[in-house]
């Protein structure tokens, strides 16, 4: 049921494919060629060749929707125009060898990674760097091996399996950690800021940003991961490592579903995922594939022509599909299908009944179904025996042994006399006649999967009738108490299920939050705070709301700085309605605040982001515009051969920041240029933090 289609073959070795200019796909090979193809057709559309693309180049990448490729030569960055092979941009970089680009989807920014280790902000619309994200240790070869965003953050990974994470438009959040004691050679964020990673020793990792941790590993069969490639909207995700096969990850359970999900002849060498849930595959061979996976339109469609042999065909071909409602909606029809056979089997004593089950056979998780029914039917005249001499325990035994049992009427009305005398025993408690209840239950006494709730109720009796009455009040307090003398409790299915209604409630929490409608939330909390499993997530939420609170009061008063201040404090409240509204005023500023710098506007900046220059949580940020728009002063007065001036900004500068690599750089540009010896005390060559300039008078000062 899975569609393969060969695309096209290069003559020499792949190094990259990558989504291109909306509706393409790119293809760089390692003789100098970049072809251009067509996502839907697979044609080659166009081929490139360009001098800089060589033996010399360390890194390429290419833009998701625009016609432009970035080549990295070294320390040289090129990015090109593809349709008119124009050079749109040539940058040479202080910071190290380029091992790695990432263009960054709807903004104007391109990533580079160094070797060593440092993680620099490009705009590719103009020469000057924005900022320098992060840095690894530099003492020793740290070269950046991945670099993966999501909306709101951006991380990177070095060969020595260190990740360093960064909320991208505020600079609010920043960390790195030790997450591996291999190199880290893939990531990828998933939902809920969860970011998962692959090493070349072959684990597979999670990393929940909130937690500032790594929540899980998984060891796979395979070595050397290196591509991860979620699916948008199932908990899925492909991992590809040496190897001729796919390995399917399930990332909310955390377990490899199966480890060849997808198997080749040749070893795969990179993953490129599309529309519609197409695959685009190359391999060692030069071989480029396009896969064409079950969709869960596909699964309605079939079911509509109702063809359900070709509905499990589906899901047999891709188990991602497994948790949809569509799948549930054929088990249903199976599980009706198996029963209606098996039934008219035994009235009719016709072997010819089972036909519809035959050709599930071929369906690996329905392969042993037609001989149970086959053995079943074989053993339909003992369960019948049974039952009419009430040895339940035989006939429920038989049923365990031959499941498709079951089905019968036979263990439908065992079932149903089980609950008659469950509730008649439980009266006859009540009335304190044990040894009635006793003789009610006798028949099911001895069955295990019955025993632990008999024995509660005949043993327990008061204590257990007050357990019960506790769960149909919901009151949680009355069952945590009788749980912890109890253990036994936890067993029994009306708990469990009050456990999962508890469950619902946290997302029901949750979502109230996210809508602003705390004082729903905090009833909802004191309904349920007192059950065990989830007492600490109650408390989280608690807390939660309290935050909420604030940052509602603060907005309703005017007063952003604090509402900034209060979302920086608790990465939690990232979720909430106001929030998003909030961080897109926020992207708004930092977009005008950014051309502002580039143009060496500073009063522009101030009065961009007015009041909000004061968020202290944000004062990275903040002082990076501040030393993109000094330095372009700096550039600018020294290209006009304002010599004074450009000498004035730089000490102004060193004040403000100290010696970091950006001045330096400029420092030697102007002494070059303006064939003068700038004059730095040791006061100035001490080094300053980050947020050295928040302590000076910068933001009462007019800096012209």
């Amino acid at each position: 049921m899975i569609q393969t289609v060969k695309c096209i073959k290069t003559v020499s070795k792949i190094l990259l494919i990558a989504p291109f200019n909306k509706n393409f796909t790119a293809i760089a090979t390692k003789n100098k060629n970049i072809k251009i193809i067509s996502k839907k057709s697979c044609e080659t559309i166009q081929n490139i060749y360009s001098e800089l693309f060589g033996e010399h180049t360390s890194a390429i990448n290419f833009h998701p929707t625009l016609d432009l490729v970035a080549i990295a030569n070294d320390n040289h960055l090129y990015i090109i125009n593809t349709t008119n092979h124009d050079i749109v941009q040539s940058i040479k970089t202080e910071e190290g060898k380029i091992t790695i680009l990432s263009f960054l989807e709807k903004s104007p920014y391109l990533i580079t990674g160094t070797k060593n280790g440092r993680i620099m902000q490009y705009r590719y619309d103009g020469k000057i760097h924005i900022s320098r994200l992060s840095s690894f240790q530099s003492n020793r070869d740290n070269r950046v091996t991945a670099i993966t965003h999501n909306q709101e953050y951006l991380a990177a990974s070095n060969n020595h399996g260190d990740i360093s994470i960064i909320k991208f438009n505020s600079h609010t959040r920043k960390f790195r950690l030790k997450a591996s004691t291999s190199t880290i050679s893939a990531m990828a964020f998933l939902e809920e800021n969860r970011l998962l990673f692959g090493s070349v020793d072959g684990t597979l990792s999670i990393l929940q940003i909130e937690q500032n941790r790594v929540i899980k590993q998984i060891k796979s069969l395979h070595k050397d991961i290196r591509h991860i490639v979620p699916f948008k909207d199932l908990p899925y995700a492909l991992i590809v490592s040496r190897s001729n096969s796919l390995i399917l990850l399930h990332t909310k359970q955390y377990k490899i579903i199966t480890s060849n999900f997808l198997h080749f002849e040749t070893e795969i060498t990179h993953l490129l995922l599309s529309e519609n849930n197409q695959l685009l595959i190359t391999f060692k061979d030069n071989s480029v594939y396009k896969v064409f996976l079950p969709t869960q339109a596909d699964l309605l469609i079939t079911l509509h022509q109702k063809q359900l042999f070709k509905v499990f065909q589906l899901l047999e071909s891709n188990p991602m599909l497994l948790e949809t409602q569509e799948a549930k909606k054929a088990a249903s029809l199976y599980e009706n299908l198996y029963s209606r056979a098996l039934l008219e089997y035994i009235a009719t004593n016709n072997i010819k009944a089972l036909e519809p089950i035959k050709p599930y056979e071929q369906i690996t998780l329905k392969e042993y179904d037609y001989k149970s029914l086959l053995l079943a039917y074989k053993n339909f005249p003992r369960l019948q025996q049974f039952y009419k001499d009430k040895k339940y325990a035989l006939a429920y035994a038989l049923c365990e042994k031959f499941p498709s049992l079951k089905f019968t009427p036979q263990y439908k009305k065992m079932e149903e006399e089980y609950r008659k005398c469950f509730t008649q025993a439980q009266k006859q408690m009540l009335l304190k006649q044990e040894e009635r209840a006793k003789e009610i239950l006798a028949p099911f006494a001895t069955l295990p999967n019955k025993r632990i709730v008999i024995q509660l109720l005949l043993r327990q009796n008061r204590t257990f009738l007050s357990f019960l009455k506790a769960i149909s009040k919901k009151d949680y307090a009355s069952i945590e108490m009788l749980i912890e003398t109890n253990p036994n409790f936890k067993e029994i299915p009306s708990y469990l299920n009050l456990q999962e209604e508890a469950r619902q409630s946290i997302e029901h929490i949750k979502e109230s939050i996210n809508n602003a409608k705390i004082k729903e939330a905090e009833e909802e909390i004191q309904k349920i705070q007192y059950i065990p499993l989830i007492k600490e997530e109650i408390h989280q939420l608690y807390r939660l709301t309290q935050d909420a609170k604030k940052l509602l009061h603060y907005y309703e008063k005017n007063n952003f700085i604090q509402c900034y201040e209060t979302l920086d404090a608790n990465s939690e409240l990232e979720s909430m309605e106001l929030a998003k509204l909030l961080e897109k005023h926020w992207k708004k500023s930092m977009d005008l605040c950014e051309i502002a710098a580039l143009e060496g506007n500073i009063e522009a900046i101030k009065e961009h982001l007015g009041e909000l220059l004061y968020i202290h949580s944000r004062k990275n940020k903040i002082g990076d515009l501040f030393r993109l728009a000094l330095q372009s002063k700096i550039r600018t007065r020294t290209g006009r051969k304002q010599y004074k001036k450009a000498e004035t900004i730089i000490y102004f500068y060193i004040d403000l920041f100290g010696l970091d690599s950006e001045i330096k750089k400029l420092m030697q540009a102007f002494e070059n240029n303006a064939k003068n010896t700038l004059a730095i005390t040791l006061k100035q060559q001490r080094n300053k933090k980050r947020d050295s300039w928040s302590y000076t008078d910068l933001l009462k000062l007019k800096v012209s």
